[in-house]
């Protein structure tokens, strides 16, 4: 495309309509060149870089999508080139045998638009919701420390939609501002995954830098044995919004996720959560100045086991907030990209202590996942 043009609305192009659940189209970063694909390929529902960026979709139930007057997402010469669709199944019964054919027709228009209009995914990860529970939830947020910096100017939110898995209950998405309640986004008080709702605001809800975006989602897992993990498949569940707003370049950076309890936002500017500048105590960790540490290190690394003075230090350690809870869970799957011997070094005293330590110290201090942000 040699022109500047604007999608302004996107039709489904249904065919095996009785296991489509879900398409999305997602523009690909001008800047980079992305290789074509002609094929299709499981992807798992998470979108191949430098793909991410959500331009439209479509939900079972909803029969299409129109962007205000305003605006419309930007493509062509000063926009997106390329897009990859992904196309979700719902298959309950697991008949074999289907075949699918179905795509989605975007409209687009070169008379330019007043705004350009972009997507931010609001989402929690790697939660997990206990068996046997008439009501469970979990809660994420994008602080307002985030959004003071990560939101330049005010935005105009003019959709918002709910995205859980078969133990859904109720979902809403709200906007706190001065420490109140200030606007409910979207509110599924019976959300259904076959046909979940969308929240069309004709006046748009205006958001400001420093306002917080909360987000809870309710599971009924009554008809459960085992623990449900998070996961993008139908195995597992799922607690994600989206919001469709303008202007796009007030709000660039426009991921709000959560790792559990721990909003992903906060770790990169380095605020602290939970009294734990993560940042901090990272790149602290990666230095010599850390004596416990290396004392801890130093005594521990050569045994098998966890011996009775391997295990007083690391209790000395774990006092820190940045090795406790769901922060301490994130500090551990962090390790796995550090290429630095001290961390993997600390590592492996604290998870061979793992055990021992759990069952001396109060349960307080392995936070219960969905009690983060109020």
């Amino acid at each position: 495309m040699f022109a500047e043009y604007y999608v302004i609305a996107a039709l489904p192009i249904k065919d095996s309509s009785q296991i489509l659940h879900g398409i999305t189209v997602f523009g690909c970063d001008p800047r980079r060149q992305f290789n074509r694909i002609d094929r299709a390929y499981l992807c798992n529902g998470i979108p191949t870089t430098p793909c991410q960026e959500i331009i439209t979709g479509y939900t079972s139930g909803v029969p299409q999508t129109c962007m205000p007057a305003e605006a419309g997402v930007r493509i062509g010469i000063k926009g997106f080139k390329q897009v990859m669709v992904a196309f979700q199944y719902y298959n309950p019964t697991r008949r074999q045998g289907y075949t699918d054919s179905s795509g989605m027709t975007l409209y687009y228009t070169p008379k330019l638009r007043r705004f350009d209009a972009g997507v931010s995914p609001l989402e929690v990860t790697h939660f997990s919701v206990p068996p046997g529970r008439e009501s469970y939830e979990v809660v994420s947020a994008c602080p307002g420390d985030c959004t003071v910096l990560q939101v330049a100017s005010p935005i105009y939110i003019i959709l918002g939609m709910n995205h859980m898995h078969r133990l859904r209950r109720k979902q809403r998405i709200e906007i706190h501002r001065g420490g109140k309640l200030q606007q409910i986004v979207t509110n599924d008080t019976n959300y259904k995954v076959v046909h979940p709702h969308y929240f069309w605001y004709k006046q748009p809800i205006q958001l400001l830098p420093g306002d917080m975006l909360k987000m809870t989602c309710e599971y009924n897992s009554t008809s459960e044995n085992d623990t449900i993990e998070w996961d993008v498949s139908w195995r597992g569940e799922m607690c994600k919004g989206l919001l469709l707003y303008y202007p796009k370049q007030s709000w660039p950076s426009h991921h709000c996720q959560n790792y559990r309890s721990v909003p992903l936002c906060e770790i990169m500017i380095d605020a602290p959560v939970f009294g734990c500048h993560f940042r901090s105590f990272i790149s602290n960790l990666a230095t010599t100045n850390r004596t416990l540490v290396d004392t801890v290190i130093r005594n521990c690394g050569q045994d098998k086991s966890c011996s009775p003075l391997c295990l007083r230090m690391i209790g000395k350690v774990r006092q820190d907030p940045c090795l406790q809870g769901d922060i301490y869970d994130l500090w551990k799957e962090t390790r796995l990209v550090k290429a630095n011997t001290q961390l993997m070094a600390l590592y492996d005293v604290l998870t061979k202590c793992e055990e021992f330590y759990k069952g001396l110290v109060p349960d307080t201090i392995f936070s219960e996942v969905g009690t983060g942000p109020s």
